[in-house]
């Protein structure tokens, strides 16, 4: 029995306001690793804008880009010269990796990064590989490619 004046919060409050925190942590947790995902997509840009900055400059003096197909083609070519190191994706797992390949003949090239939220940043126009257009920015499956 209930005592008239008692003070307190019964079990069922109790359990509404859990219950209510709980919904409300879910959200922000949700909302944080979009934040999160969206952050490392800018850094994924800025890194293949930055490997595209380098790449000019080894053309600058060598007359062609690096030849291959291969991310550790561009570690041997441009570093130390060039870069002190070749940026890698921020999760670096599964399919997030740069990856870079030359047309056989160094006389272009495309980079490309997979993107988790290509739609914020870029058109959705799927592309089945790079063309070689003067520096142009494709999606393709979610990847950010720069071609030369």
């Amino acid at each position: 029995m209930k005592k008239k004046g008692s003070r307190g919060f019964t079990l069922v409050e109790m359990i509404v306001v859990i219950a209510i925190i709980a919904i409300l942590m879910a959200i922000v947790l949700a909302n944080l690793e979009k934040a999160r995902s969206q952050n490392r997509d800018k850094v994924r840009i800025a890194d293949i804008s930055k490997i595209q900055l380098d790449l000019a400059l080894y053309l600058n003096k060598n007359g062609a880009y690096p030849i291959g197909s291969d991310i550790r083609v561009l570690t041997a070519a441009l570093t130390p010269d060039y870069t002190s190191t070749i940026p890698v994706d921020p999760l670096n797992t599964g399919n997030y990796v740069y990856s870079y390949a030359d047309d056989g003949t160094g006389g272009s090239y495309c980079l490309s990064a997979l993107l988790e939220n290509p739609s914020a940043y870029i058109d959705t126009t799927v592309y089945a590989a790079c063309n070689k257009k003067p520096y142009s920015l494709k999606l393709s499956q979610n990847s950010y490619m720069v071609t030369k």
